[in-house]
């Protein structure tokens, strides 16, 4: 006897909702206190750009002519001063990375803040990283 419709669609959502927790918890478990802390400033508004640092950096101009490169160029050395490791990424199955990076590229600060603790961190190193390949890469992968 199987069970109802209604229990299979629960058991795929919780293991659903495990895997996501599983995948934040793979990528930012290696991260030091003191970084997590500055990943959750991020989220906060600084009166240098305007802006949180969050928004700021996914709002780096996508031409590459020489009025955007200083843009580019400060972007670029505040991402690598982050010292958020490229190579977290292959701690996460591709399927779910691509979800985090989707959720991040769609999630404005003041959302990012709601979420619970860890998929507010995994989300903000998944947008650095994709971040930082799309800078110097020029790619989005």
């Amino acid at each position: 006897m199987l069970p109802s419709q209604h229990s299979i669609e629960k058991i795929g959502l919780a293991a659903r909702a495990l895997a996501r927790r599983r995948a934040e918890q793979a990528l930012i478990s290696n991260i030091d206190p003191e970084k997590l802390q500055t990943l959750d400033d991020l989220l906060v508004v600084d009166a240098a750009v305007g802006q949180t640092r969050f928004q700021w950096l996914k709002s780096a101009p996508d031409a590459q002519a020489a009025g955007n490169l200083v843009g580019l160029t400060e972007r670029i050395v505040f991402l690598r001063n982050l010292r958020i490791d490229p190579h977290l990424q292959a701690r996460i199955p591709s399927g779910r990375w691509d979800q985090m990076v989707r959720e991040g590229d769609v999630t404005p600060p003041w959302l990012a803040n709601d979420f619970n603790v860890n998929r507010r961190r995994a989300t903000i190193v998944a947008q650095i990283i994709k971040l930082g390949q799309k800078l110097t890469d020029g790619s989005d992968r």
